[in-house]
């Protein structure tokens, strides 16, 4: 599938941006992402641990526009792709309802006709440890390469039949392993098999509670 926007634009940094420049690899994109500051960091991580965006691409493009004979200049922080196939340029800024920014960047939707998300850090920390346990399930789901259909299919199949398991009870029926069962199940959330039940406010457990979601979204 084409994507309108594969590759971002240069990030201009100094020494000064050194300490809030980040980098990590996507495996969705299968290259390197970056971003300057942790929220808009923060938020390519759920992009990329969400099962229903498809693709993204950080910084997409710097756009002109005129309003009132005023020239303005937009950058949108991402632009997304979802399953459904919608697409979204996202604004991530910590206080939307303070910032000029935005209303810019909505004027630039309507005069563009295109669909935008506005962001802020509510809308990204969806609780005290979403971003760590997205954090921990992103290192894990890293670690699995290649898939084994078969077993997947038998595993999603005791589970659905089974109902809602904790990740304990799954190891004590010898389902997972307690080694490797950790980077199973973030592998299966990565491809939105599976969700978990609770990871905005509790770190996940042996007691977290996995769901089954249906077939393999990735």
């Amino acid at each position: 599938m084409k994507y309108r926007f594969t590759v971002p634009l240069e990030e201009p940094r100094g020494k000064s941006y050194m300490k809030s420049y980040h980098v990590c690899f996507s495996r969705k994109l299968a290259r390197k992402i970056s971003a300057l500051g942790q929220l808009q960091f923060d938020n390519l991580l759920c992009l990329e641990m969400d099962h229903r965006v498809l693709w993204y691409c950080e910084r997409p493009l710097k756009q002109k526009y005129h309003v009132d004979g005023r020239g303005i200049t937009v950058c949108p922080s991402v632009y997304v792709v979802y399953a459904d196939g919608t697409d979204a340029f996202q604004l991530v800024i910590s206080k939307p309802d303070e910032s000029k920014a935005v209303d810019e960047f909505s004027l630039w939707g309507v005069s563009a006709n295109e669909h935008i998300e506005i962001l802020g850090h509510k809308d990204i920390y969806k609780g005290p440890f979403w971003m760590r346990n997205i954090s921990y399930l992103l290192g894990k789901a890293r670690r699995v390469h290649g898939i084994d259909a078969g077993a997947d299919d038998a595993f999603l199949r005791y589970l659905s039949i089974k109902g809602p398991m904790t990740i304990g009870q799954l190891i004590t029926a010898g389902r997972i392993t307690s080694s490797s069962g950790f980077d199973y199940l973030a592998d299966l959330y990565f491809r939105g098999s599976i969700s978990f039940t609770g990871i905005e406010d509790k770190q996940i457990s042996y007691k977290t509670e996995v769901h089954c979601n249906g077939e393999q979204k990735i």
